[in-house]
């Protein structure tokens, strides 16, 4: 794990996220809801780490057929972990899951998980540079028709 070097205070990525979140509202003329249940912002990450998480969010609410979709920001502290979770109700998608011997066959250090859609391709890299550069465990769940929720673990 890499010092402070290069982070910036959560509080900041908030910002722009809520920034990003309510011009999504006014343009998609009401067709997205926002929902912030922050509990912590007491911590550091890689700059534009989370926001293109809730970008994808956003995205997946948009391919539905239902009227209003949610996209969820939630941080939380768990034990010594910082917790921080992006959820839609989106559309959701197929994952494809990797298991670690045919990463050690295959040679890349990579999260395990790869993502059938090329308009996900940027996950895989916002998730190698939390782990690189955090320590971050993260968890990606998603379910065609249901949505996805995005579960980034930082020990500090």
């Amino acid at each position: 794990v890499l010092q402070d070097e290069g982070l910036i205070p959560f509080s900041r990525e908030l910002e722009q996220i809520k920034d990003y979140l309510n011009i999504q509202e006014k343009l998609s003329e009401r067709r997205i809801r926002a929902v912030y249940e922050i509990e912590t912002t007491d911590f550091k990450i890689p700059p534009l780490t989370i926001e293109p998480i809730v970008v994808n969010a956003v995205k997946n609410t948009w391919r539905m057929d239902k009227g209003v979709g949610t996209v969820t920001v939630r941080t939380y502290k768990q034990g010594f972990a910082t917790i921080i979770e992006v959820e839609d109700d989106g559309i959701g998608f197929q994952m494809n899951i990797r298991s670690a011997e045919q990463e050690k066959l295959e040679n890349k250090p990579e999260i395990g998980i790869t993502l059938e859609d090329d308009s996900y391709m940027g996950m895989s890299a916002i998730c190698n540079r939390l782990k690189t550069m955090m320590g971050a465990a993260i968890q990606i769940e998603s379910e065609s028709g249901k949505g996805t929720r995005v579960h980034i673990e930082i020990e500090r």
